[in-house]
């Protein structure tokens, strides 16, 4: 089916509710999930920078326990066996040999100072931690060469209580320590000089020269947290710790890396939302499939009543609205098939009436026509006749004394005879609305119709067969000769229709007289003329009464008969109706009201059945 240009594209009330529950849950799940997204987001951030911001405190831990265990070295080099000795005696090289041989730990380096302050060793610690050591003190301090930073620890050489020198331990601050650093901190990790320069770093991003331009602009506050990016566009997180004179330490994270978790706990989220949805989908299908059934059951009931069902089932819903729409469906189906049943009520008792407004109406112009046409033809029928008698007359004069000549007096007979058929024909017209014989108001139609059977048969010998049946008590308001003349006119013309055909057998006529169809006699007295003829078409028929429409040759015919004896019918007050039967033929059935009380058969107009 087309559907029309601009037509509104409906959805069923189950798609409908999925589509409602779906909504309902993006509309909360997606706003949710991007708060929590964001959430998460500020969350990973603000812990990394904590943890970043926690690396300085951790630093300055392990540089106490890394000092401690520095010093403690330090002094079990100062009490290695001969080396006070060595340095007091100033052999540098025993010293030295000394000193190598007691230093156990990697990367670590010895230093040793001669009895003038002067270190033997390089790098050299400076004057200020020699003149510590003079006091008695094991100083740990941070400094730098020129391509490492280190941590430094001295202890005191006596010997006999006098000071002689100072023996230490020298750990340069390279790679091992940026990456035991990066390992404690979980950062990586970049130890700047004093100057900027990058002594050694875990990472190769970002760019050394960007690191130490941006570390140049940073706070050096207590758990700042800077950021910064290098050329490629990656962004870091970064602290700074101070190494004292040894530079700073910076401890960086990438920001990349640190919420590499959100994308996974996005992935989650999205595939947590999207079995949620599925869920919620397959539940709500199954709740709409529940819901919407009877709904969809009172969609076709509405559906079955549009065609005129009014039987279809309605369910029940335990739902409240939904019973209590079913309820008014069922009301609402139950007034309207009994306004329907009244309307049909109604509609069939207005064609009833209807039809009998048209009948009436239709009777009414045809009686009008008929007293129209009545009274010129009575006119026209007076004014010719008295003529034509005269005329008649004289040429029965001239054709008596026209003496032997035969062929004028044939001319003659001629003339007379179309003028006396000219004369029955105004005596027909005339008869049709003659005034009525106020003595002859009363007839047994068996009676009569039994005398216009004699007379058929008696003109028509051989002819079809003309037979009377109805009882001969039955009494109509009607003269006799008038109904007579009816039924003389309707036989004459059954037999002529009979007769038309040569090959057809000789047929039959039947009168059938009947009474009143109720018991206490009221109603009219009903005779019908039956034949075995050929019938009559439509057309035919809805003219048989017409003045002057006949269907036979002028000669045998000019069509006043069936219009008089419709006039004389309905003078009495009766009708008369023609139509074809069922088993071939015609039927002519003639209705006249029924005799009254007053007019017993004893009337003057009675006459006795043969």
């Amino acid at each position: 089916m087309h559907r029309p240009t601009g037509a509104m594209r409906t959805i069923s009330l189950r798609q409908a509710w999925i589509a409602l529950i779906g909504g309902a849950l993006l509309l909360g799940l997606v706003p949710g999930g991007i708060a929590l997204d964001r959430r998460l987001a500020a969350e990973l951030e603000h812990q990394a920078r904590a943890d970043l911001a926690m690396t300085p405190m951790i630093l300055v831990d392990r540089n106490a326990g890394r000092s401690d265990a520095l010093m403690m070295r330090a002094k079990e080099l100062a009490d290695a066996n001969g080396l006070a000795e060595a340095v007091a005696s100033g052999s540098r090289s025993a010293a030295l040999g000394i000193a190598r041989a007691s230093v156990e730990g990697p990367d670590e380096q010895p230093v040793v100072v001669g009895p003038d302050g002067q270190p033997w060793t390089d790098p050299a610690p400076g004057p200020e931690v020699v003149a510590r050591t003079r006091g008695g003190a094991m100083p740990v301090v941070f400094g730098h060469s020129a391509s490492v930073p280190y941590r430094l620890s001295l202890a005191p050489l006596r010997v006999d209580g006098r000071w002689v020198g100072a023996a230490g331990v020298l750990a340069p601050m390279g790679p091992r320590v940026a990456g035991e650093l990066s390992a404690l901190t979980r950062s990586e990790v970049v130890l700047l000089g004093p100057d900027g320069t990058v002594y050694s770093s875990t990472s190769k991003a970002p760019a050394p020269a960007v690191l130490a331009d941006s570390a140049a602009a940073w706070s050096r506050e207590a758990d700042a947290v800077h950021e910064l990016s290098d050329p490629s566009g990656r962004r870091y997180w970064a602290a700074v710790a101070p190494l004292g004179a040894a530079g700073e330490a910076a401890f960086l994270r990438s920001v990349s890396k640190e919420l590499a978790l959100l994308p996974e706990l996005r992935r989650s989220g999205l595939l947590a939302v999207a079995i949620a949805l599925v869920l919620a989908l397959a539940v709500g299908g199954y709740l709409a499939a529940r819901m919407t059934r009877p709904v969809q059951a009172l969609s076709a009931a509405s559906r079955r009543l549009t065609a005129g069902d009014f039987e279809a089932p309605v369910p029940t819903s335990r739902i409240r609205e939904l019973d209590q729409v079913g309820r008014a469906f069922r009301q609402m189906r139950s007034r309207l098939e009994e306004k329907i049943r009244q309307l049909t009520t109604a509609n069939r008792k207005l064609e009833d009436r209807q039809g009998r407004l048209q009948a009436l109406q239709s009777e009414l112009i045809q009686r009008d026509r008929l007293s129209a046409t009545g009274r010129i033809i009575t006119e026209l029928a007076h004014e010719i006749r008295n003529p034509v008698a005269s005329v008649r007359n004289c040429l029965e004069l001239i054709h008596r004394r026209l003496g032997d000549d035969s062929e004028l007096r044939e001319f003659s007979s001629m003339a007379i005879d179309e003028l006396l058929r000219m004369h029955r024909l105004s005596e027909q017209m005339l008869d049709a609305y003659r005034p009525l014989d106020p003595d002859a108001e009363v007839c047994r139609p068996a009676t009569v119709a039994a005398k216009v059977a004699d007379l058929v048969g008696m003109a028509r010998n051989g002819g079809p067969s003309v037979t009377v049946r109805g009882s001969a008590d039955l009494e109509a308001a009607m003269a006799p000769d008038a109904l007579k003349q009816v039924l003389l006119n309707l036989v004459e013309n059954a037999a002529e229709a009979i007769g038309a055909d040569p090959a057809a057998e000789p047929g039959q006529i039947e009168i059938v007289v009947s009474g009143p169809a109720s018991t206490d006699g009221d109603g009219p007295v009903r005779i019908e003329v039956l034949d075995t003829g050929p019938g009559f078409n439509e057309e035919v028929r809805s003219r048989l009464f017409d003045a002057f429409f006949t269907t036979k040759d002028e000669v045998q015919g000019v069509g006043l008969g069936l219009f008089v004896a419709q006039g004389l019918v309905r003078r009495h007050g009766g009708d008369i109706q023609a139509a074809n039967r069922l088993e071939g033929g015609a039927r002519f059935v003639i209705r006249l009201p029924a005799a009254g009380p007053s007019r017993g058969p004893s009337g003057t107009g009675a006459e006795a059945a043969p």
